[in-house]
Protein backbone atom coordinates (compact mmCIF):
# COMPACT_ATOMS: atom_id res chain seq x y z
CA UNK A 1 0.00 0.00 0.00
CA UNK A 2 1.21 3.68 -0.59
CA UNK A 3 1.31 6.21 1.82
CA UNK A 4 -0.80 9.35 0.24
CA UNK A 5 -0.63 12.75 0.98
CA UNK A 6 -3.76 14.74 2.73
CA UNK A 7 -4.73 17.29 0.85
CA UNK A 8 -3.64 20.57 1.91
CA UNK A 9 -5.61 23.97 0.81
CA UNK A 10 -3.34 26.21 -1.73
CA UNK A 11 -2.47 30.08 -0.19
CA UNK A 12 -4.82 32.57 -1.50
CA UNK A 13 -7.10 29.28 -2.73
CA UNK A 14 -7.42 26.83 -5.36
CA UNK A 15 -5.10 27.35 -8.50
CA UNK A 16 -6.00 27.33 -12.13
CA UNK A 17 -5.20 23.91 -13.39
CA UNK A 18 -2.12 23.01 -14.75
CA UNK A 19 -0.87 22.53 -18.10
CA UNK A 20 0.58 19.30 -19.62
CA UNK A 21 4.13 20.90 -19.13
CA UNK A 22 3.44 21.93 -15.41
CA UNK A 23 2.69 25.29 -15.75
CA UNK A 24 -0.49 27.53 -15.52
CA UNK A 25 -1.92 27.95 -19.04
CA UNK A 26 -3.39 31.62 -19.43
CA UNK A 27 -6.89 32.72 -19.36
CA UNK A 28 -6.79 34.09 -22.76
CA UNK A 29 -3.81 33.20 -25.46
CA UNK A 30 -1.60 35.66 -26.22
CA UNK A 31 -1.86 37.85 -29.24
CA UNK A 32 0.82 38.76 -31.34
CA UNK A 33 1.27 42.77 -31.59
CA UNK A 34 0.48 42.67 -35.57
CA UNK A 35 -2.22 40.66 -35.34
CA UNK A 36 -3.40 42.45 -32.46
CA UNK A 37 -2.57 45.78 -34.25
CA UNK A 38 -4.56 44.56 -37.25
CA UNK A 39 -7.82 43.46 -35.36
CA UNK A 40 -8.24 46.86 -33.67
CA UNK A 41 -7.68 48.80 -37.07
CA UNK A 42 -10.32 46.57 -38.43
CA UNK A 43 -12.87 47.97 -36.05
CA UNK A 44 -12.58 45.60 -33.62
CA UNK A 45 -11.91 47.01 -30.52
CA UNK A 46 -12.18 45.91 -27.02
CA UNK A 47 -12.48 47.63 -23.53
CA UNK A 48 -8.81 45.89 -22.42
CA UNK A 49 -7.30 47.44 -25.30
CA UNK A 50 -7.90 51.20 -24.16
CA UNK A 51 -5.27 52.54 -21.60
CA UNK A 52 -6.35 52.83 -18.26
CA UNK A 53 -6.41 56.81 -16.74
CA UNK A 54 -4.46 55.77 -13.57
CA UNK A 55 -3.97 57.54 -10.51
CA UNK A 56 -0.46 58.54 -11.60
CA UNK A 57 -2.04 60.15 -14.78
CA UNK A 58 -4.91 61.91 -13.00
CA UNK A 59 -2.59 63.25 -10.32
CA UNK A 60 0.01 64.62 -13.30
CA UNK A 61 -3.24 66.69 -14.97
CA UNK A 62 -4.86 67.64 -11.70
CA UNK A 63 -1.19 69.34 -10.71
CA UNK A 64 -0.97 70.95 -14.70
CA UNK A 65 -4.90 71.97 -15.00
CA UNK A 66 -3.87 73.81 -10.91
CA UNK A 67 -0.43 75.51 -12.50
CA UNK A 68 -2.55 76.47 -15.65
CA UNK A 69 -5.40 77.80 -13.55
CA UNK A 70 -2.88 80.12 -11.17
CA UNK A 71 -1.00 81.33 -14.43
CA UNK A 72 -3.92 82.15 -16.15
CA UNK A 73 -5.30 84.30 -12.86
CA UNK A 74 -2.08 86.01 -12.84
CA UNK A 75 -2.61 87.19 -16.34
CA UNK A 76 -5.95 88.43 -15.25
CA UNK A 77 -8.27 85.68 -16.65
CA UNK A 78 -10.83 83.76 -15.05
CA UNK A 79 -10.09 80.56 -15.58
CA UNK A 80 -8.51 78.14 -18.15
CA UNK A 81 -9.98 76.81 -21.45
CA UNK A 82 -12.37 73.40 -20.36
CA UNK A 83 -11.13 72.24 -23.55
CA UNK A 84 -7.90 72.84 -22.57
CA UNK A 85 -7.93 71.28 -19.53
CA UNK A 86 -9.64 68.34 -20.34
CA UNK A 87 -7.08 67.60 -22.97
CA UNK A 88 -3.97 67.68 -20.48
CA UNK A 89 -5.46 64.09 -19.63
CA UNK A 90 -4.72 62.65 -23.26
CA UNK A 91 -1.43 64.13 -23.00
CA UNK A 92 -0.49 63.11 -20.19
CA UNK A 93 -1.57 58.89 -21.33
CA UNK A 94 1.40 58.45 -22.82
CA UNK A 95 4.38 59.97 -20.82
CA UNK A 96 3.03 57.93 -17.89
CA UNK A 97 2.37 54.90 -19.65
CA UNK A 98 5.14 54.33 -22.77
CA UNK A 99 7.80 56.96 -21.50
CA UNK A 100 10.93 56.94 -23.66
CA UNK A 101 9.83 54.39 -26.01
CA UNK A 102 8.24 55.26 -29.95
CA UNK A 103 4.62 54.56 -29.47
CA UNK A 104 1.65 54.11 -33.03
CA UNK A 105 -1.67 54.97 -31.16
CA UNK A 106 -5.34 55.65 -32.10
CA UNK A 107 -7.38 58.38 -30.23
CA UNK A 108 -11.04 58.32 -30.51
CA UNK A 109 -14.12 59.43 -27.68
CA UNK A 110 -13.59 56.68 -25.96
CA UNK A 111 -9.65 56.89 -24.74
CA UNK A 112 -6.01 56.17 -25.86
CA UNK A 113 -5.10 52.57 -27.93
CA UNK A 114 -1.39 51.95 -28.26
CA UNK A 115 -1.15 49.87 -31.19
CA UNK A 116 2.99 49.03 -31.15
CA UNK A 117 6.23 50.35 -29.47
CA UNK A 118 9.08 49.86 -30.54
CA UNK A 119 10.53 52.10 -33.61
CA UNK A 120 11.08 48.48 -35.69
CA UNK A 121 8.31 47.29 -34.87
CA UNK A 122 5.87 50.12 -35.72
CA UNK A 123 7.64 50.83 -39.14
CA UNK A 124 6.95 46.64 -39.66
CA UNK A 125 3.46 47.37 -38.59
CA UNK A 126 3.59 50.48 -41.32
CA UNK A 127 5.23 48.02 -43.88
CA UNK A 128 2.73 45.03 -43.63
CA UNK A 129 -0.72 46.24 -43.00
CA UNK A 130 -2.43 48.27 -45.64
CA UNK A 131 -2.67 51.69 -45.92
CA UNK A 132 -6.08 52.02 -46.06
CA UNK A 133 -6.30 50.64 -42.34
CA UNK A 134 -3.59 53.55 -40.89
CA UNK A 135 -3.40 55.90 -43.23
CA UNK A 136 -4.76 59.09 -41.66
CA UNK A 137 -5.68 57.60 -38.67
CA UNK A 138 -2.60 56.23 -36.16
CA UNK A 139 -0.49 59.09 -34.75
CA UNK A 140 3.72 57.82 -33.79
CA UNK A 141 4.92 59.77 -30.56
CA UNK A 142 8.50 59.58 -28.39
CA UNK A 143 7.40 60.65 -25.16
CA UNK A 144 10.85 61.48 -23.45
CA UNK A 145 11.75 63.28 -20.22
CA UNK A 146 12.67 66.11 -21.91
CA UNK A 147 9.24 67.33 -22.46
CA UNK A 148 7.65 65.69 -19.54
CA UNK A 149 8.36 66.28 -15.79
CA UNK A 150 6.69 63.18 -14.10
Amino acid sequence: MTPTTPAVAEPGGPRPPLAQNGSTPPTRPAEAPLDRARRILSGDVRPDDYLPVTAEVRRLTDREVEAGRANVRKAGYPDVDPAWAAEQIWINMLPVHHLNQHVAYLRDETGMIVLMTGLDEIGEMFRTLPPELWSGRVVTDYPSNDLFFL
